[in-house]
């Protein structure tokens, strides 16, 4: 494999993946974003699919928009009910981080 994917493998790999949070007719609780959170400490994407029954109170793009800025991510694609975050190295917790061991930031 190749060190950088095309668009177009990456879009491929994208649509392939299936919705690692799915979001019920609560709608977006603090569960399913701190799940959304985990999942970005280990990818850079997060499929989100969200029920017919969260529908009834809000609109998908509105809920999309929430989740998006409750985890401080993008919004990349949305398709029927099912949207894709996208979260760059720089802004996810982790290593990346957190301060040196000896630095002046503790």
């Amino acid at each position: 494999m190749r060190k950088h994917e095309t668009r177009k493998a990456s879009r491929n790999k994208k649509d392939k993946e299936k919705p690692v949070v799915i979001i019920g007719k609560k709608g977006p609780t603090d569960f399913s974003i701190s799940e959304i959170s985990k999942t970005f400490n280990r990818s850079k994407l997060v499929k989100v699919k969200i029920l017919k029954t969260a529908l009834v109170n809000a609109d998908k793009k509105d809920i999309a928009h929430r989740v998006a800025v409750a985890t401080d991510s993008k919004m990349v694609e949305m398709r029927g009910h099912t949207f894709v975050l996208f979260k760059s190295k720089k802004n996810r917790k982790g290593i990346y981080n957190t301060p040196l061991k000896y630095s002046k930031e503790r």
